[in-house]
């Protein structure tokens, strides 16, 4: 949007709201130490640490085929993500999921971000229906 960099706000934009709703609407209601957080944040962070390597070799004018490190670097910046794609997904369904068996087992009137009608608006919003139906759905449209 400012022009820094030539990736488009579109897909930037979805990354950083999926991501956002998974940390604050997705992660909080996983029990404590399971291992699809564990999944989905390391995958995040290893992404993150080669990105901003790359972009920061190449802030300084460091040709990637100068050194073997920077090779390295450029290797997993083109590469990571055939494996580091597919496990932070699998992550952040089994996230999604551990959440929805939560959510399920709250009456309606205390599932969080849940609103219910009758109401003033004459709206709803049902984040357990979010989390069983549409993220699924979302990431079989998206993820290829």
């Amino acid at each position: 949007m400012l022009g820094l960099t030539r990736n488009s706000v579109p897909t930037v934009f979805v990354q950083i709201l999926s991501r956002y709703f998974i940390l604050y609407g997705i992660f909080p209601y996983v029990p404590e130490g399971h291992y699809a957080v564990f999944m989905a944040c390391i995958c995040w962070a290893w992404t993150e640490v080669i990105r901003f390597s790359f972009y920061t070799l190449k802030e300084f004018n460091v040709s990637i085929g100068a050194h073997s490190f920077t090779r390295m670097i450029g290797f997993f910046r083109y590469n990571s993500f055939i494996v580091l794609y597919p496990i932070g997904v699998s992550g952040e369904l089994l996230s999604s999921y551990k959440a929805w068996q939560h959510f399920k087992t709250l009456p309606q009137n205390q599932r969080p971000y849940t609103y219910s009608m009758p109401n003033t608006l004459n709206v709803s919003f049902d984040l357990t229906f979010i989390v069983q139906f549409v993220i699924p759905m979302l990431y079989i449209g998206i993820f290829p």
